[in-house]
């Protein structure tokens, strides 16, 4: 470790025997060194596992879909006692090619965004997973820092702390971590995005509703 670099990050060691094992995946940014967090293995480590059968993006994606199904508005109004019949539809078929015990780890993968949103609020890890595992970067789906994107927030919404009930609109909102550093400095507001690729778009709408926002998503075809 460099004798410069300041004393809390002295300590940091990530081995390439980590990042090949997917012990290391979630960046955090300090002064040039990337530290990885716990929830993102957990997060990575079961969509990896059955990635070797059915393919990383097919499972992340299906993941995606199986997220959005479950925060279904029936579902939550009615607190599961009622259910959407097309949703149940889809989330039926979404399912069909998985075993038990592979949905089994597919929940643990659910069950890892919602705690690391719980540690901390209005961060993306689907977007990092995504930018990481499966586009690398390619075809320019590599998203913007969260620091960038709350300083963009800033000085595209420079009123945004005092102001509420105003519609913020994405119009090429990625994994909606844009509209995720808007409501990080005021969620008193209806954020809305849309994007042209189906899975970032589902990664969007699955972050509002993990993160019960207000307003909506789309895919423009």
């Amino acid at each position: 470790m460099d004798a410069s670099l300041p004393v809390h990050l002295k300590s940091i060691t990530i081995t390439k025997k980590q990042l090949r094992q997917g012990k290391c995946l979630l960046p955090v940014f300090f002064y040039g060194v990337t530290i990885f967090t716990k929830h993102f293995n957990e997060f990575a480590k079961p969509i990896g596992m059955i990635g070797r059968t059915h393919g990383i993006s097919r499972v992340f994606n299906d993941l995606l879909t199986m997220g959005i199904c479950s925060f279904h508005q029936t579902n939550i109004q009615s607190q599961l006692i009622e259910q959407d019949e097309n949703n149940e539809a889809l989330y039926m078929e979404t399912i069909k090619p998985y075993s038990k015990e592979e949905l089994n780890e597919l929940s643990k993968a659910l069950g890892a965004l919602q705690l690391s949103i719980l540690d901390k609020p209005y961060s993306d890890l689907l977007g990092e997973y995504f930018t990481i595992n499966i586009t690398k970067g390619h075809n320019g789906q590599f998203f913007t820092p969260d620091p960038v994107c709350e300083m963009i927030a800033r000085m595209t919404l420079p009123n945004l702390d005092t102001e509420e009930g105003k519609r913020i609109l994405d119009p090429a909102c990625e994994s909606g971590r844009m509209l995720l550093s808007a409501a990080k400095i005021n969620p008193k507001n209806y954020f809305f995005g849309a994007d042209n690729d189906c899975t970032c778009a589902k990664m969007a709408t699955l972050n509002f509703f993990s993160q019960w926002f207000t307003g909506g998503n789309r895919m423009d075809e």
